[in-house]
């Protein structure tokens, strides 16, 4: 069990690999705007150097929108990692299904196909 869960995970982690690239992406970008507020504050304000001002700003501004089109694309990314996830998750569970004795089939084999679709969604929200 231990090796299928560790197969799992890095099938996982290989065909998912973007979203934690955009996440670290979006995180470093998150630490630029601090910095940036502390250059004005500590440094061009009380200088009253405003050219060092103005530059930061720009380049503030320009992180701005910088991280919006990064959360743009990041949730494009996840939305589209869930989907794979799911299906994922179906094929896993049907492959699974399609390997049990036909025994376990008396039950009722439609609940439990039923069961397995529903399961999959249940992820996503």
């Amino acid at each position: 069990m231990h090796f299928c869960l560790r197969r799992f995970a890095l099938g996982f982690l290989q065909s998912h690999w973007l979203v934690f690239v955009w996440t670290a992406v979006l995180s470093f970008i998150g630490i630029i705007a601090p910095i940036l507020s502390i250059t004005v504050i500590d440094r061009a304000i009380p200088r009253r150097d405003f050219q060092l001002y103005w530059k930061t700003t720009v380049i503030f501004i320009g992180v701005v929108v910088s991280r919006q089109v990064a959360l743009l694309v990041s949730e494009t990314i996840t939305l589209r990692a869930k989907q794979q996830i799911i299906q994922d998750i179906q094929n896993i569970s049907i492959l699974h299904i399609q390997h049990m004795p036909l025994n376990f089939f008396r039950i009722s084999s439609l609940a439990l196909q039923r069961r397995v679709m529903a399961d999959a969604h249940a992820l996503y929200p």
